[in-house]
């Protein structure tokens, strides 16, 4: 539940997918961005708010944005730089203590979770992932000729060397799948392994056709994610990490 803390209160937390080990199947539902997108404009289309969050911040281990998502200054990393200055040459407990302030990357979308039909029934949920485990791979997915190709062994033959070459020659990056769209995009299928410290990752991902487009009822039902998240000020971030201090900055 810290995990989502950010989010507005008035939004149900049975809203939120908990993904359990096993095998899963959803689809990214797009929705028009408001005027809190860190990327862009209001009334534009996007299927995930990007965020960077810091968490387990001050006494009551709270879970803040980062201000640096809308390019603003955050006094947790004005901490974090500091004493990261102060940690130089020092132990390695110096430099776990200004690691740990570092914002995570995360994501959070609009799915519809199709594992079972009765998922399926209950309509729009909010996934709130890492960007490690979520928008890297998709982006990776969607580019499959984006990497250079490799030679595959150490000490290559004169074939695979000639072969290699006529496939840098002729190497071209394909068209990239834009798994979000509603009547051409993809469903997104992985198996989750093992939760908290015993997670491995999210594995064998894949993109798989969709059963139908995704119609305009759902689309209607999609949240606005840059509207459902607290903004904190400087002040409310500055005090969650000091308790009980004030400051004049805004």
């Amino acid at each position: 539940m810290k995990n989502f803390s950010y989010l507005l209160d008035s939004i149900d937390r049975d809203l939120l997918w908990r993904i359990k080990d096993g095998q899963h199947i959803f689809d990214i539902i797009p929705y028009t961005v408001g005027k809190n997108d860190p990327d862009l404009q209001e009334g534009e289309v996007s299927y995930v708010l990007n965020l960077l969050v810091h968490y387990m911040i001050g006494k009551n281990k709270q879970t803040v944005i980062c201000r640096k998502t809308w390019n603003k200054c955050c006094p947790i990393c004005d901490m974090a730089d500091t004493l990261k200055r102060q940690s130089e040459g020092k132990s390695i407990l110096d430099v776990l203590s200004w690691r740990r302030l570092r914002p995570k990357k995360r994501c959070l979308y609009n799915v519809i979770v199709r594992d079972t039909k009765a998922m399926e029934c209950n309509g729009i949920m909010l996934l709130e992932i890492s960007h490690y485990f979520s928008e890297r791979i998709f982006l990776e997915l969607a580019s499959p000729n984006c990497q250079i190709p490799e030679l595959d062994t150490i000490q290559p033959s004169i074939d695979e060397v000639l072969d290699y070459i006529k496939d840098l020659y002729f190497y071209k990056e394909e068209p990239m799948i834009v798994y979000s769209d509603p009547e051409e995009g993809k469903s997104i299928s992985f198996r989750r392994m093992g939760s908290g410290s015993k997670m491995l990752r999210n594995v064998l991902t894949s993109f798989v056709d969709r059963p139908r487009p995704i119609s305009n009822h759902i689309l209607d039902e999609a949240y606005c994610l840059d509207a459902i998240i607290k903004i904190p000020s400087f002040s409310e971030v500055y005090e969650s990490i000091f308790s009980g201090e004030t400051s004049n900055n805004t």
